[in-house]
């Protein structure tokens, strides 16, 4: 076909050019998904604060606390806070019926700092509460380890 040859002969074919270049490029990459370290903080948060709400003796009594009816509320509360945070970071994977790309990185990155600040305050409240004999062995060895994996996990996620 001499008549196809001849009417490409201006278009010069550019080696370096990869059609994939302009998704691949970090510039124009959208936030990657939620990691598997994200994930797993948002959805422990998620579980402990449920737990809280629904059966907050059994959730004390995990903590190795003594439940008494007057401290249901407060472990409610608690409840509360942490399925709030949970869901909160949940929402900043962009997956389910929001479009991805509404999620920033800066928006994750925001609520990976509030859940750090709230966990790092739970390690310093139960180590504060252990001293002051407020709550028992099983309480520091399950509440501070734990407050701790949940910083580590946010640590990652933000980095």
């Amino acid at each position: 076909l001499p008549c196809f040859d001849a009417s490409f002969r201006h278009l010069e074919i550019d080696s370096t050019y990869h059609p994939l270049e302009s998704v691949l490029s970090p510039q124009t990459r959208r936030p990657p998904d939620m990691s598997l370290a994200t994930t797993t903080l948002s959805v422990l948060h998620i579980t402990v604060g449920a737990s809280a709400l629904i059966a907050p003796s059994f959730t004390a009594a995990f903590f190795g606390l003594v439940p008494a009816p007057s401290s249901l509320f407060v472990t409610r509360l608690f409840g509360s806070r942490d399925l709030a945070l949970g869901l909160a970071v949940w929402a900043t994977n962009g997956s389910g019926t929001r479009d991805r790309r509404t999620t920033t990185k800066t928006e994750r990155r925001g609520a990976l700092w509030i859940a750090n600040l709230v966990n790092a305050i739970d390690i310093v409240s139960c180590v504060w509460s252990y001293y002051e004999g407020s709550i028992n062995t099983a309480g520091v060895l399950w509440g501070a380890p734990g407050a701790a994996f949940l910083l580590l996990l946010g640590w990652v996620g933000i980095r």
